[in-house]
């Protein structure tokens, strides 16, 4: 017999974004109630480069957080609900 696990978060199950540098592996989170002006460019303990000042990624970035944001706030009294599949955790 086969199973498959199947997991799904709501937009108001999200909390914060979280950034980890792939050099020194310190762990930068942000509230996602206070993204904006979120303006973290680069690691705070390594001060490796993660943004530069035109780069697209950022500005992707700052467009998921804005609509994150206007989701929790706008589907609160929607017909429906908004739920995103995520990778299930293995057992340990």
């Amino acid at each position: 017999m086969t199973t498959e696990q199947r997991v799904y978060i709501t937009v108001n199950e999200l909390l914060e974004i979280e950034f980890r540098c792939k050099k020194c592996h310190v762990v930068f989170a942000w509230p996602l109630a206070a993204a904006t002006g979120f303006r973290v460019n680069n690691c705070p303990g390594y001060n490796t480069d993660w943004f530069g000042e035109m780069d697209h990624r950022r500005k992707n970035l700052d467009q998921i957080l804005i609509a994150l944001r206007g989701f929790r706030e706008t589907l609160a009294d929607a017909n429906f609900e908004l739920r995103f599949r995520i990778t299930p955790h293995a057992a340990a």
